[in-house]
């Protein structure tokens, strides 16, 4: 069975603004904001896929009017540095911040969509490109293993998020698309890391919770 890629145009992310010096109120107003003008019935946060990166150490530079966020600087440069340091840092500013607004929306009556992004996409944030996609082809195991605790932190998120009274999530993990790392690992990946993930999620989640999937990771699953 070949894994289909899904042409993704990208047309309904977060326009690019900056990040810089927002607490949860900014968040929470914004958030509202963007959900009115788009006439969605649910307001979106994180504004971009590098939240959990940034707690977990990566350096993010919060972007500006004319592009989003991005890694300023790869914290990890060597896998080694990576397994011994790979954890959440609840104490982030920006991730308490996000987990407050989300508690303000859903007190004002809103509905929160959380967005989760994806452990390779998360490692992307965290390792410098050529020692990440190298490992995947030479020390896939490793790099499955590194996932698979990113994952467990994932869940961890996932909990302190429903605790806000959040129930609706997205998940996306682009850089584990079939276009990015081919056919073969998009396989692998697909059914060694990301469908445990998602019957853990399952698993353990709230009833009433509901989960949408990145279309690209809907066609590899």
């Amino acid at each position: 069975m070949k894994i289909m890629d899904y042409p993704c145009s990208g047309e309904h992310s977060v326009f690019p603004f900056s990040q810089s010096g927002m607490n949860s109120d900014d968040m929470a107003k914004l958030a509202k904001a963007v959900c009115q003008n788009r006439g969605t019935s649910f307001c979106v946060l994180p504004f971009c896929h590098t939240l959990e990166a940034e707690a977990m150490g990566a350096q993010i530079f919060l972007g500006d009017e004319k592009s989003g966020p991005r890694v300023r600087s790869f914290s990890f440069t060597s896998m080694d540095a990576l397994e011994e340091k790979l954890d959440f840092n609840w104490e982030t500013p920006r991730l308490k911040d996000v987990l407050d607004a989300c508690r303000q929306l859903q007190t004002q009556g809103e509905r929160v969509l959380f967005q989760i992004s994806g452990p390779l996409t998360i490692l992307g944030s965290l390792l410098p490109p050529d020692l990440l996609y190298r490992g995947l082809r030479k020390d896939t195991e490793r790099i499955l293993r590194l996932m698979d605790r990113i994952n467990m932190l994932l869940l961890q998120l996932i909990r302190k998020v429903e605790e806000q009274g959040v129930n609706l999530f997205s998940y996306a993990d682009p850089s584990a698309a079939v276009n990015i790392v081919g056919p073969k690992y998009a396989e692998i990946i697909a059914q060694l890391v990301t469908v445990p993930f998602l019957r853990e999620w399952d698993r353990q989640a709230n009833k009433e919770a509901l989960f949408f999937l990145c279309p690209k990771t809907a066609c590899a699953l």
